[in-house]
């Protein structure tokens, strides 16, 4: 009787070892999915950034770059390596404050040991001085959501919970008690989670292509004696990061993005810091920098505050000039930044597409069918002026149908990987099909100067043409899953003009 007894409980053990295994898997599977993320397919890709550098091989990285939005959009790894063959990581995101920054750089140094860390200072001024952490509670998540589990990510949570009782210590173990009203918001990307660490090759960099009209003038240094105060919290762990790179061997640089708002008097204030404590600053607001560095607000800015695709390539070379020759890091080839070269190219590319006016430069852009899929939708009377060498660039394009000749007709036409697909005639024309294998749709229609003057490139249901008078294009890049242009094309009588 003892015997069965004793078996019996063994049964009702094993019973709840087997329960709690279920319960954890699908604990961690809910937790997983309702996590707000951030993906290689979106401006600010803080989830695949901090995902993919548990990817990189062990002490293979030079450089760090932390900070927020302003980090991640300026400092370009890749340019970085190509220029002056220094290997380095963009740990920026967006609001990042100097808390998250500095555990951040804990966290690096349990699989890095960099030789120098590039920190963007906006945030060690009051930014949002009404939130405890100077930034709002989703954007220390998408740095600790996606942190390895450790040490450095339970003092990182701990701290966060102390500093803010407004957060919960157990809202970071089980985010599903932060985030159970996801479910209503829930996509495919939500489900496809290994996606999120699969597109490595810009290392952190987002890449931003548009241009903002300013009449910016930096400042220049002593055009004023006053200074302007930390944030008391910010400069805590501001000092915190100052200690741990001393202790590690770890020179560390500061660093200011061009911005309308910034002050000359919170430049003085970082100047007397940097002073004391023998740090460098480059601070890109202040006019001689300004100028050495080759900038043009109005040409290398997104917006008031973040580098465009141009503006990064020119401050991250200014970097790496610093890094090279004023602190000695010596170039060296790596395997794992030379495969990133061409994906770089890529993305700079699809920058490029959203400036390009001429015609002949922009087919040639968009010619690979690898990368790009290509739809194409003539409005009204929009090819009645072609000219011969657009016919020409289309052919190049693999488009066969010559327009010359139909210049009230319906035209549309798809180039992909799978071939060309084209219809031409005097009634509204159309052509459907699938993307990525089968997880995405499109219908595409022309209607001439005869069928309606209109024309439309719906994928998943949304429009994407400009739908003006001329050769309309949408390109879709295969890889990032999106599209990156939108464009028309008419051959005017003096110019072919570019309308988005």
């Amino acid at each position: 009787m003892e015997d069965f007894n004793v078996l019996r409980k063994i049964k009702f053990a094993l019973k709840c070892v087997i329960f709690l295994a279920i319960l954890g898997i699908c604990l961690f599977g809910v937790n997983r999915i309702l996590v707000e993320k951030r993906g290689y397919n979106e401006t600010w890709t803080s989830s695949n950034t901090f995902l993919n550098f548990y990817n990189l091989p062990e002490e293979s990285v030079d450089v760090l770059f932390l900070g927020s939005s302003r980090s991640a959009s300026t400092l370009i790894p890749q340019v970085l390596y190509d220029d002056y063959g220094i290997t380095s990581y963009n740990l920026g995101s967006a609001r990042q404050n100097v808390v998250m920054s500095y555990f951040l750089l804990k966290e690096a140094l349990r699989f890095q040991s960099p030789k120098a860390v590039v920190l963007e200072t906006y945030v060690l001024f009051d930014y949002m001085p009404e939130e405890a952490l100077n930034s709002s509670e989703p954007y220390t998540r998408y740095v600790l959501d996606f942190m390895k589990w450790g040490p450095v990510k339970r003092e990182a949570i701990r701290t966060v919970c102390a500093l803010d009782p407004e957060e919960s210590i157990a809202s970071y173990y089980l985010p599903n008690i932060r985030f159970h009203s996801r479910w209503v918001d829930l996509d495919e990307d939500d489900f496809s989670y290994g996606k999120l660490d699969d597109n490595p090759a810009l290392k952190g960099y987002t890449a931003l292509n548009s241009k903002y009209e300013s009449d910016f003038e930096p400042y220049e240094e002593g055009s004023s004696e006053e200074r302007e105060a930390f944030h008391s919290l910010m400069l805590e762990y501001f000092q915190r990061m100052v200690r741990l790179c001393r202790d590690e061997n770890i020179d560390l640089i500061l660093m200011n993005v061009p911005y309308e708002a910034r002050r000359v008097e919170q430049y003085n204030t970082l100047k007397d810091y940097t002073r004391e404590y023998d740090l460098k600053l480059l601070d890109f607001n202040e006019k001689t920098l300004y100028e050495d560095a080759g900038l043009v607000y109005s040409e290398d800015m997104a917006d008031n505050k973040h580098c465009n695709f141009v503006g990064a390539a020119k401050i991250t070379d200014y970097v790496g000039k610093v890094l090279s020759e004023e602190y000695g890091l010596e170039a060296h080839t790596d395997e794992e930044w030379n495969a990133g070269e061409e994906e770089y190219r890529a993305v700079v590319n699809n920058c490029q597409l959203a400036w390009t006016e001429d015609f002949s430069e922009y087919i040639d852009r968009i010619k690979d069918s690898d990368r790009y899929t290509v739809f194409v939708a003539v409005k009204g009377s929009g090819a009645e002026n072609i000219r011969p060498e657009m016919v020409k660039k289309m052919k190049e394009l693999g488009l066969e149908t010559d327009l010359t000749g139909y210049p009230t007709c319906s035209y549309c036409a798809v180039i992909s990987s799978d071939g060309v697909q084209e219809k031409l005639q005097v009634e509204t024309v159309s052509l459907q099909g699938l993307l990525r294998e089968g997880r995405s749709n499109y219908v595409i229609s022309s209607s001439g100067a005869d069928a309606g003057e209109t024309c439309s490139i719906v994928i998943d249901g949304k429009e994407k043409a400009v739908n003006r008078l001329g050769i309309n294009f949408v390109v879709y890049d295969n890889e990032k899953e999106n599209v990156v242009d939108a464009v028309s094309f008419y051959a005017g009588e003096e110019k072919i003009n570019a309308v988005r």
